[in-house]
């Protein structure tokens, strides 16, 4: 199980937690980090999301 911190509108804590998977109520935030990877070359790495998975092969 998956525990995910609640920001509010202006991305302050708001000490609650949310379980991945359930529905978020109004005015409850959560934080993405997206990474982009790169090797000494300069070429992005790249990946799929496994079969099976929420938006699988993307």
């Amino acid at each position: 199980m998956e525990w995910n911190d609640i920001y509010d509108e202006n991305r302050n804590l708001t000490g609650r937690v949310h379980r991945r998977g359930s529905q978020w109520k109004p005015g409850e935030y959560g934080v993405v980090v997206c990474v982009w990877v790169y090797d000494g070359a300069g070429h992005l790495l790249l990946t799929r999301r496994a079969k099976g998975k929420s938006f699988a092969g993307t």
